[in-house]
């Protein structure tokens, strides 16, 4: 749980957790409170609930008038009785009159493994500049100190986010910790996940650096092959792109629905459907056949024979072929995985994310340039993946771990049904709002896990951005749409048709942002 850099004062309340007594620094009177006495602590979480009503359109276009909550979590500190808040006010209190625990950096909690680390990323820049094209790489200084406290952070397992903004060299930051990984007691089986656009690019940028060529894994049978390498104690590295990890060659078809008969206990038949019954040992729902999909039988039959008790098994498929994640989820176990543009595994039921989800490594890096852009919950799959499972780093699980998630650091809005109506007090729809709550154990959280900089933090000159501009025909089908609509005053009619049918100016606000491309896409049909 130590963190990465220093924390400043204001971003240590979170730590206050680990107390039950506090000292007071700075007396104050009015309070009650004495210099250089120790007081009781206690911290709690809170939920705060803000309500109020607001118009919004039902199903129809109409606006009607809706209560709505938002719930907060927030952190109540209670010194002797006194409560206080993360507000700005009550935080310049306590940073005032009462000593703030410090839990420092692993820069100074282990000064000389941070050191070791950097004399390791000196050696890894020097090997690479013998093997490599690059006789003048170096590392900058910003990424030899972020990637030697990453490294001493995961020396025995884990992981980290490593979120540098654009410019900052994630690809080669990611290769010199994969390196740095592997000398430190990780296999040298190294598997790099990447948007596949990428993929020339991060071969070339660590051949030319480090003079280690990556193999690229393209489908499923090819990863099978790789699996069974690294199994057989081979080494490599490799690099594959993310459809063919979770889309490419997978299949899933079931078999169509089934009517069969059965005689019952009395003798006599029976018709069965699939929907409610296995067709191998004709067990019901309540038995053990799984109706939902995927379409499972798990009920246990008693051998006549032997008397040992066993499962059906049988599943209701034509066709399930596995993707290629399904043949490296253990392969690199006890080796180094990492990832780039990691916010695309941030869906919660895309096949994507639940393919990198599957993946286990010794040592797990996932970059990205913006962790979170607009919402808080975005990170909890990237947290997930890189600091385990209900971890000491990460305490929430895989089941309902994103609920509790949202709870503690998300403002959700419950939105309850239209007033006059008899389900005016149901809660109708559940809104995570684009705020944070509950930041200072949100930072305590992020402190230990994440190395954020922006292009201002780098203190390094970057290369200067170039722009090029390729045009793109536009698709047949797009044409051919754009052409329907603006001929013959099709959307015009039909927007006559909607304002009679609707009168509310919400939908024709909607409408008339619509009409105001007209010209644009008449002029790409121009060009």
């Amino acid at each position: 749980m130590i963190p990465l850099y220093e924390v400043r004062p204001q971003m240590r309340l979170g730590y206050l957790a680990d107390l039950d007594s506090i000292l007071c620094l700075h007396g104050d009177a009015e309070r009650g409170f004495i210099e250089g006495c120790r007081y009781s602590l206690r911290t709690d979480s809170q939920v705060k609930v803000n309500s109020g009503e607001k118009v919004t359109p039902n199903k129809q276009g109409e606006p009607v008038v809706r209560k709505y909550e938002e719930e907060a979590t927030v952190l109540l500190i209670t010194i002797d009785g006194k409560e206080f808040s993360e507000s700005g006010q009550d935080i310049a209190y306590l940073l005032e009159h009462f000593e703030i625990p410090n839990p420092g950096d692993i820069a100074t909690r282990f000064p000389e493994e941070v050191q070791r680390q950097r004399e390791l990323l000196d050696r890894i820049a020097e090997d690479g500049r013998l093997a490599g094209n690059n006789p003048s790489f170096a590392w900058k200084r910003f990424q030899r100190e972020d990637l030697a406290r990453a490294l001493t952070k995961t020396r025995d397992g884990g992981g980290f986010i490593l979120s540098w903004e654009q410019g900052g060299g994630k690809t080669v930051g990611a290769a010199g910790y994969a390196q740095g990984a592997v000398r430190n007691g990780a296999r040298n089986q190294v598997l790099f996940i990447v948007p596949q656009d990428l993929i020339p690019q991060y071969r070339l940028d660590i051949r030319e650096h480090l003079g280690i060529a990556l193999e690229h894994i393209k489908t499923p049978s090819q990863a099978r092959q790789v699996a069974a390498h690294l199994k057989a104690g081979g080494e490599g590295w490799y690099v594959t792109h993310y459809e063919a990890l979770s889309l490419l060659g997978v299949k899933n078809e079931a078999l169509p629905r089934r009517v069969f008969h059965h005689r019952d206990g009395d003798g006599r038949r029976v018709r069965l459907d699939s929907s409610e019954f296995c067709p191998a040992c004709h067990a019901s729902s309540l038995d053990g056949w799984q109706r939902d999909s995927p379409l499972v039988c798990s009920a246990v039959h008693i051998d006549e024979h032997t008397g040992r008790r066993r499962a059906g098994g049988y599943v209701h498929k034509a066709l399930k072929v596995k993707g290629a994640a399904h043949h490296l989820a253990v392969a690199f176990a006890d080796d180094v995985i990492c990832i780039d543009e990691g916010t695309l595994i941030k869906g919660d039921s895309s096949q994507r994310s639940k393919a990198i989800r599957g993946l286990r490594a010794r040592n797990r890096l996932l970059a990205t340039g913006t962790p979170i852009s607009n919402y808080v919950n975005q990170i909890f799959w990237l947290m997930w993946w890189c600091l385990g499972d209900s971890s000491l780093r990460f305490p929430y699980a895989y089941d309902g771990g994103l609920a509790a998630f949202e709870a503690n650091f998300c403002v959700i809005e419950y939105t309850y049904g239209r007033q006059g109506s008899a389900t005016q007090h149901r809660r109708e729809k559940r809104k995570v709002l684009p705020q944070i709550t509950n930041v200072s154990r949100f930072w305590r959280l992020s402190a230990g896990a994440m190395i954020r900089r922006r292009k201002a933090d780098f203190g390094e000159p970057l290369v200067p951005c170039t722009l090029k501009t390729v045009r793109v025909p536009m698709g047949v089908a797009q044409r051919k749409l754009y052409e329907h609509w603006l001929s013959k005053d099709r959307f015009a009619r039909f927007f006559a048709l909607c304002r009679r049918r609707h009168k509310a100016n919400y939908l024709d606000s909607r409408v008339m942002r619509g009409m105001a491309q007209i010209p644009r896409v008449g002029a790409a049909l121009v060009v």
